[in-house]
Parts: C-alpha cells; structure tokens; sequence
C-alpha cells in the first residue's frame, strides 16, 4: 500500500471525528422533542459506535505502516494515546455522569466534556498532520526515483570490441 493510501485513511479518520464526535453530538440535542435522557442514551450508543469505528481506523493504519515496514511517528504515537485517553478514560467516566443525569442527579461542571472536545481537537489536529506528512513521505518517494538516472553511464555507441 502506498503512503497515498494511508493519508487516505487519516483524512477519513479525521472525517469521522468530526462528523461523529463534533458534529453529531451537538446536533443531537436540536431535537425539541426527545427527553435530556433519550438524548444522553442516544449519545451513548452513538460513542460507542464511534469509538469501535476509531479502533478499526487506529488498526488499520497500525497494518498500513507496519506492511510499509514505516516506523510510527510522534504524531502516530499522540493519536493513539488520545484514542487511548479519550476510550478507556474519559468515556467511561462521562457514562457515569450519564448515568446521574438520568437518575435525576446534578452531578459536578462539565470539565470532563471540555476535556473530550479537547482531546477530539488534538487528535483531528495531529490526524491532519499525520495525512499530510503521508503525502509529504509519497512525495518525497516519487521526487528520489524520477532523479535517479536511468543509465548511471550514458555507454550509447559503445561495444566492448571498441574497448
């Protein structure tokens, strides 16, 4: 697979963030007529979706470098820390905060949120990045092979009886 390829797959990550993770989640609470509790089961399903949908993404690009025997960047290495953060930390904890909301409790500030957004900010950043930098690396590829002469002597005319 092409570094082309894999770029393809960050920007597409990055699509999917932003569509479920941004977009989706904000929308959903547009809607007047379901309660604050449908809406926070919904999210729940909808996180949970996302979450597996990453994970496959996060996999993928992991066998795309790994067939390209390409070492994973710092970039790679944050975008995974933060799926990692944001899937067995935070998730876990705004479930919990789900929960009291729909048991009728008022449960502390939105800190947490703002510590999600935050995070899916960061990871759609460095997923850009790391997209860019893929195209950067085929780039790269392509400009060494059209410099490497095709004949490193030009021996045109020559015979070995002329030798």
């Amino acid at each position: 697979m092409t570094p082309k390829f894999t770029s393809a797959v960050f920007f597409f990550w990055a699509g999917v963030s932003v569509g479920g993770n941004i977009l989706a989640a904000a929308a959903k609470f547009q809607v007047s007529t379901l309660t604050t509790a449908e809406l926070l089961l919904v999210g729940r399903a909808q996180f949970a979706w996302l979450g597996n949908a990453e994970w496959i993404l996060c996999a993928t690009v992991l066998l795309l470098l790994a067939a390209r025997r390409q070492r994973p960047t710092p970039a790679h290495c944050l975008i995974i820390l933060l799926l990692v953060l944001q899937q067995h930390w935070l998730t876990p904890l705004l479930q919990h905060r789900t929960d009291m909301i729909i048991a009728g409790n008022v449960p502390d500030g939105p800190a947490l949120h703002f510590l999600f957004v935050g995070a899916e900010v960061a990871k759609l950043t460095l997923l850009m990045f790391a997209g860019f930098l893929q195209l950067d690396t085929q780039r790269k590829a392509q400009r060494l092979t059209w410099q490497l002469p095709r004949h490193p002597l030009n021996l045109k005319g020559c015979s070995v009886e002329k030798l």
